[in-house]
């Protein structure tokens, strides 16, 4: 091997020799969200059974790439009756569709670019990324970000006297990851765990 050859190998590998898939670690991950109503009440739920994977560069501390869905039935909120009715086929029609899904497409240092399906509606959205890090063998993410419900076509709503909504169309998005690398935890084993808590 000729010293340029060596000097290419050593190049094209010191990029990726750091890089390490990792998944989630769904017992101490879950994605919340919050939406206005009545004007002075908010609802506060979260889904509790997620699927991620994600490649994550120790060396740069930097995020690479995310992808993953949410199981919608693993929704919990502080009201049963609005947690009912967020379910049926009203709103996210858990029935036909269960999951939500998200794939990143661009990520910038502090900003995630990606996918997100609800339903048969995919928008791209962004999403601050505000803590990342690997302590100990555990990848810490925590994103955040605000959607718009009209675009997602989640349209059920409620009308004061005077005509104007009673339901805010913002929707703040506060997602918490753990994860493991992925030679750690075998991945189909994992999937399965993770669709049987559904």
């Amino acid at each position: 091997m000729t010293i340029f050859r060596l000097l290419f190998f050593i190049i094209f590998i010191s990029g990726s020799i750091f890089a390490n898939d990792f998944i989630i670690n769904r017992d101490n991950s879950n994605a919340n969200f919050s939406i206005k109503y009545y004007k002075d009440k908010k609802l506060e739920a979260n889904f509790s059974n997620l699927y991620a994977r994600v490649d994550y560069d120790e060396k740069s501390n930097t995020l690479k790439n995310l992808s993953g869905e949410v199981y919608v039935e693993s929704l919990d909120a502080n009201s049963e009756n609005l947690k009912s009715l967020i379910l049926s086929d009203k709103i996210l029609d858990k029935e036909k569709f269960p999951t939500i899904k998200f794939t990143a497409t661009k990520i910038d240092e502090f900003t995630i670019y990606g996918n997100l399906q609800i339903k048969d509606v995919v928008k791209n959205i962004e999403l601050e990324l505000n803590d990342s890090g690997v302590f100990f063998g555990t990848l810490y993410l925590n994103l955040q970000g605000t959607l718009k419900r009209s675009n997602f076509d989640l349209s059920w709503d409620e009308l004061f006297a005077n005509g104007s909504s009673a339901v805010a169309d913002e929707i703040e998005i506060n997602i918490n990851i753990e994860a493991r690398k992925i030679e750690d935890i075998p991945l189909l084993q994992i999937r399965e765990k993770v669709k049987n808590k559904k």
